[in-house]
């Protein structure tokens, strides 16, 4: 009986981000290395479910489970990185326009309604390629979230701790009856490059 069972290193990993046209060049806007991972890059699905009750099965078991989409958390720590695009990237994910430490209205929305890679669309793609993993992953649409990264300053080099979070992300109208949003084809993660 054949397997494909194999071990999978993937090695050292380049982390390429791609922004909103209103950034410069080469801060963000078009495809821009970001670091290079010093150790494992977590990638974590979150997939999502509802359950389905009816009587005839009880409270405790569902007769049915649907699918309620998903998002991904991908953790890494980046040792050798831009510092300038982190805090690009910090500030978008904050949504605002490159305005390191200083806070957007609240409620403000990342993407503007507006398609990835837009002048002020704050989300980010990003992407992670290694020579040994021959098919990279594109990540669409991100922002560092909750704690986003942790910086520790000292005497040796630093290493970047980053959390970031991607959705499967369209404008309003963008498919359908033009005034709604379909998650339906959506893409949360793709093997193209940025």
């Amino acid at each position: 009986m054949a397997t494909n069972r194999d071990w999978l290193i993937n090695g050292e990993t380049m982390i390429y981000v791609r922004g909103g046209d209103h950034l410069t060049s080469g801060a963000g806007r078009g495809r821009t290395e970001l670091g290079l991972s010093f150790d494992d890059v977590k990638v974590i699905p979150k997939y999502n479910h509802k359950d389905v009750h009816i009587d005839d099965f009880g409270p405790e078991v569902p007769a049915e489970v649907l699918s309620m989409i998903a998002e991904v958390n991908v953790r890494m720590t980046l040792s050798h990185f831009d510092n300038l695009m982190l805090r690009i990237i910090a500030a978008e994910s904050l949504g605002s326009f490159n305005n390191d430490g200083i806070m957007p209205p609240a409620g403000t929305p990342l993407g503007q309604n507006k398609e990835l890679f837009a002048s002020g669309c704050h989300y980010f793609s990003m992407q992670l390629a290694s020579p040994q993993f021959a098919s990279p992953i594109t990540f669409r649409t991100g922002y560092l979230a909750v704690q986003p990264y942790v910086l520790p300053l000292g005497t040796t080099y630093s290493k970047v701790d980053l959390n970031w979070r991607f959705i499967p992300y369209r404008p309003i109208g963008s498919v359908g009856d033009g005034y709604n949003i379909q998650s339906s084809g959506a893409i949360l993660w793709t093997r193209e490059l940025l």
